[in-house]
């Protein structure tokens, strides 16, 4: 399982450290994937695979996830897809939302719903990014930013391009989660097949 030729940008290798400490609870391939592609942007920069270790470091204290939880990927918007306990699911910061993917999926379907452009605009709100990544001159965004909506979704900003700000995504998830609390655990994602 390889992103091949979708990645737009490379941001080094995922350490060491992390892929040993992080690797015993990750699920099959993780280590793998981390060791081909490293911490990386794909899917037209919206998605990128990053360091869970680093990861780990900017939620401690802000964000609980459920023990042994490996976060594997972010989004443009800030969104987190984790693995914990044999399930993937994606704490969708901006709407407050915890969705479980389907039961079953392995990394690969994983992988695989995020290079789709039908769960990435269907299910991911993927355009409200490509409309400020075409407005914004910054380039792809590095592994530690986001767009974020100004004013937050939470307190009745609009879900409109023109109100993404190009920000710290550990920052942003802090100050959602300061504001408008932790996400709700919502139904599972409906997808379809990877």
């Amino acid at each position: 399982m390889m992103l091949g030729d979708g990645v737009v940008a490379s941001f080094g290798e995922v350490p060491f450290e992390s892929r040993v400490v992080w690797g015993q609870w990750a699920p099959e391939g993780a280590v793998q994937l981390w060791e081909s592609s490293g911490v990386c942007a794909f899917s037209g920069g919206f998605v990128r695979l990053v360091d869970p270790g680093r990861a780990a470091q900017m939620l401690e204290g802000v964000y609980g996830l459920p023990e042994n939880s490996v976060v594997l990927f972010a989004t443009g918007l800030g969104d987190l897809v984790v693995s914990a306990q044999g399930m993937f699911f994606v704490v969708f910061f901006r709407w407050g939302v915890v969705a479980p993917l389907p039961r079953g999926a392995g990394l690969a379907q994983v992988v695989g719903w995020l290079q789709d452009e039908r769960v990435l605009d269907g299910v991911f709100g993927r355009g409200v990014f490509a409309e400020a990544v075409a407005a914004d001159r910054g380039g792809v965004l590095g592994p530690d930013e986001c767009y974020g909506f100004v004013p937050l979704l939470a307190l009745g900003g609009p879900e409109r391009a023109a109100n993404l700000d190009r920000c710290g995504m550990w920052e942003h998830i802090a100050l959602i989660l300061a504001m408008a609390g932790p996400p709700a655990v919502g139904a599972e994602l409906a997808l379809p097949p990877a």
